[in-house]
């Protein structure tokens, strides 16, 4: 009996030390998205910034026109009202047709920068499991449930927990999974 138990309890450390190999793993493969995501954020953060900087340069010359014009429109022309008045009109719809765009334009800016936050945060949420937390789940597990693929049931695991599990690795290796 007490070899059987003793043979559980290393199967049992086998296991905890292949969970948290898996999980610093798993924490080493987040860890790198959330890089790649930040920098992928850094980059649409400044493509975002060289447009927003290009459109307040468009509304300067636009704002620049719409001076020129209507110093113009102050100036005694020569031309007809009516056809002042109608060029005046086409060159003050274009204008209004374009700071929309401009508006809708930066609109759609926010809309991607909060996405990008949004996607920041989630990442930052994944990253993070500790061995508490696990701890923390494997004594929630239900009773009377069957085991999982390695047969090993979840009053099983809670027994085990319970107690001061020390891994020891024959060879001082603990990336080697066969330790």
């Amino acid at each position: 009996m007490k070899v059987m138990k003793f043979s559980a309890i290393a199967y049992e450390n086998q296991l905890v030390g292949v969970i948290d190999h898996l999980n610093n793993a798993l924490k080493e493969e987040k860890a790198k998205v959330y890089l790649t995501e930040r920098n992928l954020r850094d980059e649409v953060l400044q493509h975002m910034n060289n447009q927003v900087v290009n459109i307040e340069r468009k509304v300067a010359r636009l704002e620049r026109r719409e001076d020129v014009l209507q110093e113009l429109y102050s100036t005694k022309i020569p031309l007809e009202e009516d056809e002042l008045d109608e060029k005046l009109q086409t060159t003050f719809k274009e204008h209004a047709e374009k700071v929309q765009n401009l508006n809708q334009i930066i609109v759609n800016l926010e809309s991607k920068f909060q996405e990008t936050e949004e996607l920041e945060n989630t990442l930052k949420m994944d990253c993070e499991i500790s061995n508490d937390e696990t701890k923390n789940v494997v004594q929630n597990l239900a009773k009377g449930k069957s085991p999982g693929p390695d047969g090993i049931r979840g009053e099983f695991r809670k027994e085990i927990n319970k107690g001061a599990i020390t891994l020891i690795y024959k060879k001082c290796d603990d990336a080697d999974l066969d330790n």
